[in-house]
């Protein structure tokens, strides 16, 4: 084993380290075995945040040995602590990373180029969580099978982790990785990293040591399967069913860089529900996707953006199958393939997404992604190309991002459209900048298989920012933010909107999160969307408004923590007040135990749009209206141990509108009141109940038992009692299911081994 140093930026050094390769493998228990005490650590962390660059804590050092066999990537981890009746051992849910506790984590870059880092984390109480890492954005929803062990001493805890290199993309031919680790003693709020990380630049992906001697891999088979059952009593106007569904996912390495992920008659009835809200506007609302299927492995396609919203594959799936992963050389490729078709088999639609992306300079890159969608028949088909870039220069101060796609739609005509984008960045310093174009024309679509909430536009932003990254007298951190922007239609060229909008967000020495949101479009608005007009005629005038917001967030170290949001907007036109609100409290009853309140209220005197259309005179009709909304939510955990916990959220959505007159525009897009008799106020609510029991009773095997619960309405009678409201929620046909679902990995080396 050998330790040394070369030289980098900023006065510090590049860490390096030796691997060593074993023949024995030792047993993960957090203790220091046989086979450790032959291997040398390297320790001496610096502070990444908030004090950047300072030394460890007395008596907080860190240290850290690294082994690997033919199958494993092993590490062990030695953090001391002074006061270890202080650590801090919140349990979680496995991936829920944002508790109160200490935690280690290991940070792989097996290419060595800043595009896709792997993340293990394991906390105090050895609760597990993993993501990728893809150009600073974290991917919570990438699950590997690993193994880890924690142990705590009188003066210092151990965290022993086991990776089976199948869950990394890697070169044999790469012998030398790029490595970081980080702890966060979280009492402090401070974390330390291996090497050091700069925060004065935004891509902190390359800011990583070296990890030679990877001299000894070897090209294995990959192959691991995930047969289901699941069974469910479903409940709805008192008629009872019991379906159940019996499916697998795949998992083959193709090669040592590309990976096919396959799943055959998938189920995805345990899925939590969305939260459904009222919506007025001429635009569809976008959902989280919380399919593990189509987040896991995707990071490809999200290069494309709104090109790829997988929502638009339903649950009445029949096989999707991916393939995805980065060679050696830095040529990645991602093919999903999607068939879904409804009961009777009269819709059958095929999805398919695919991408071509080349890095060069580590953390530059090319792609060019294709999307379509056909539906049989030939009922329908779309397609939707785009040619993407991002090019960081040497220094990884700046950045320059661009791409250009095109769109085709075929059913009872062609329509073909375009798209361009082109955003140049600072990346790095205090002061920074950002230029932004974006242009749309009117038949740019990409809704088949993609998101897009309007098209025919062109939009220019110009952002200017100031960060202050290390401790004040006052201040841990802060940072400004002012950005304005200008909108118009692509054809016919049309002026829409103007906006100018600042921010600052200030962490104080306590800890105490603050942020103040100013917003303001100083002329009148041109909205050619509210309309629902295609022809882009006469658009509907919006006021100038002012809108100024605020937003507090105390130490969540504590027992209790609370955020707290609030805003005011005025707009004169039509003398519109909008007042919301929103609180978030938190309680941590014990390490186990966790309960979250949030409740949320809008109320806006005034409100004005679009509200139905007249058929026999071919025109939108508007009403000038009082809006509401409010959300209450209840939700929290019960750990019971880092393999088993129950979890619930229980969600009351209400909101309306009471018109209060009717109007037609005028040819300067204005209000003329009109006798309009038709009843249109809306009286909106929704429950949902989601009630989780999960155990993970093996590596990468969950049984979960799980309650749903919903219902709802719309109706027209305007009802602003509370009370009233939600005793008639409970009034309506609920929709019950109560499932139960068996997950079993089986591993074709564990097998084999086994055998």
């Amino acid at each position: 084993m050998s330790l040394n140093l070369s030289s980098k930026s900023q006065n510090f050094e590049q860490r390096t380290y030796t691997v060593n390769n074993i023949l024995n493998k030792p047993i993960v228990d957090a203790k220091e075995d046989r086979i450790w005490f032959e291997i040398e650590p390297t320790s001496k962390f610096v502070q990444y945040k908030p004090n950047n660059g300072k030394k460890e804590r007395l008596g907080f050092e860190s240290e850290i040995k690294i082994a690997y066999d033919k199958t494993n990537l092993y590490v062990l981890a030695k953090l001391r602590d002074p006061r270890i009746d202080s650590l801090n051992k919140e349990l979680a849910k496995r991936d829920d990373d944002n508790k109160n506790f200490d935690k280690f984590s290991v940070l792989i870059d097996p290419y060595s180029n800043g595009q896709l880092v792997y993340n293990f984390t394991v906390s105090a109480s050895n609760v597990q969580s993993d993501s990728k890492i893809i150009r600073g954005n974290k991917d919570m929803l990438w699950d590997a099978v690993w193994n880890s062990e924690v142990k705590i001493y009188s003066k210092y805890w151990i965290v022993e982790i086991e990776i089976p290199l199948n869950n990394l993309r890697y070169s044999v031919e790469n012998t030398s990785w790029n490595f970081n680790f980080e702890r966060t003693i979280r009492r402090y709020r401070e974390t330390y990293t291996w090497n050091y990380i700069d925060v004065s630049y935004e891509d902190v992906s390359l800011q990583k040591g070296i990890v030679n001697g990877f001299d000894n891999l070897e090209s294995s088979l990959r192959l691991s399967l995930m047969p289901y059952f699941s069974s469910y009593i479903e409940n709805f106007q008192s008629q009872y069913t019991y379906p159940y569904n019996i499916g697998m996912d795949l998992k083959y390495g193709i090669n040592e860089s590309y990976t096919l992920d396959a799943t055959l008659i998938p189920d995805f009835g345990q899925v939590a529900s969305d939260d459904q809200v009222l919506n007025l506007s001429p635009f569809e609302i976008k959902f989280e996707e919380r399919r593990q299927f189509f987040n896991e492995g995707t990071e490809l396609f999200n290069k494309g953006g709104n090109m790829f919203y997988s929502r638009r594959v339903q649950d009445d799936l029949i096989n999707a199958t991916k393939i995805s992963g980065r060679n050696k050389n830095g040529l990645a490729i991602g093919v999903l393939n999607a068939l879904n078709a409804n009961s009777s088999f009269d819709t059958l639609k095929n999805y398919n997404i695919s991408i071509v992306d080349q890095s060069f300079n580590k953390n530059s890159s090319v792609s060019i992604m294709n999307t379509n969608m056909y539906q049989n028949n030939g009922l329908k088909k779309s397609n939707v190309t785009g040619v993407f870039t991002n090019i960081v220069n040497k220094k990884n101060t700046f950045s320059y991002s661009a791409n250009i796609k095109l769109s085709n739609e075929v059913e009872e005509s062609v329509n073909t459209g375009f798209s361009a984008f082109s955003f140049l960045r600072k990346t790095s310093g205090n002061l920074r900048y950002e230029l932004m174009t974006l242009i749309e024309d009117e038949k740019f679509n990409t809704n088949d298989l993609g998101f897009l909430e309007s098209n025919n536009e062109i939009y220019n932003s110009i952002e200017l920012s100031y960060y202050q990254f290390n401790p004040t007298k006052n201040l841990i951190n802060s940072n400004t933010e002012i950005e304005i922007s200008h909108k118009s239609l692509f054809k016919p060229y049309k002026f829409t909107e103007f906006e100018f909008e600042a921010e600052s967000n200030i962490m104080l020495k306590n800890y105490l999160f603050t942020k103040i949101r100013f917003k303001t479009k100083p002329f009148e608005s041109n909205d050619y969307y509210e309309t629902r007009d295609d022809n882009f005629n006469n658009p509907m005038k919006r006021s100038k408004n002012l809108y100024l917001g605020t937003y507090v967030s105390s130490d969540y170290r504590k027992k209790f923590a609370i955020d707290f949001g609030t805003g005011i907007e005025f707009e004169p036109l039509y003398d519109t007040r909008t007042f919301r609100w929103r609180a978030s409290p938190l309680a941590r009853l014990s390490d186990k135990l966790s309960l979250r309140y949030v409740l949320s209220v809008s109320n806006t005197k005034n409100d004005y749009g679009y509200i139905d259309s007249d058929s026999f005179n071919n025109e939108s009709i508007y009403s000038i209206r009082d809006k509401f909304m409010i959300t209450n939510v209840l939700s929290g955990s019960y750990i019971f141990n880092n393999k088993i916990n129950l979890s619930y959220k229980l969600r009351h959505y209400w909101s309306g509108i009471k018109n209060k007159s009717f109007h037609f525009l005028n040819n300067n897009g204005y209000f003329e009141r009109i006798s309009y008799e038709e009843n249109k106020d809306i009286n909106y609510l929704t429950w949902t109940s989601n009630i989780s029991l999960d155990w993970i009773f093996a590596p990468g095997s969950e049984i979960s038992l799980v309650w749903k619960n919903e219902l709802g309405d719309n109706e027209n009678i305007f009802e602003r009692n509370i009370i009233k409201n939600l005793s008639n929620t409970f009034d309506f046909d609920p929709f019950n299911s109560i499932s139960i679902k068996l997950v079993y990995y089986l591993d074709y080396k564990t097998i084999v081994n086994n055998d």
